[in-house]
């Protein structure tokens, strides 16, 4: 039996129009779409937190092939707390940021 990966990932909750953006991604790169390249993929998206349609539009937007968590998750998870604390020693008020990278918002109060 042929693989057929539009099926494929939209089982694995993938809406048509996202898989059908990436399939011609990866065709237009020369990667084939594999069952071994969509499950590594469906891997890293969970230990980013994301779904796989989140982490296929990613792709999509930034023009990957393929996809790691470490490519949308900083390395330190508390990295942007500690900049919104020096911030407020430094100007001595306390701010509220939005970190984009997980977002959400960050109150430094």
């Amino acid at each position: 039996m042929k693989f057929d990966p539009t099926t494929y990932l939209m089982e694995m909750g993938v809406d048509e129009q996202v898989a059908a953006d990436w399939l011609t991604q990866r065709k237009a790169s020369k990667a084939p779409p594999t069952a071994t390249a969509i499950n590594m993929i469906a891997k890293q998206a969970s230990i980013a937190g994301m779904t796989m349609n989140q982490a296929l539009e990613m792709c999509c937007m930034n023009g990957w092939r393929g996809f790691k968590a470490e490519w949308v998750a900083p390395k330190c998870k508390t990295f942007t707390e500690a900049k919104v604390s020096t911030l407020n020693q430094l100007t001595g008020r306390t701010a509220d940021v939005f970190d984009f990278s997980q977002a959400r918002l960050i109150n430094a109060a």
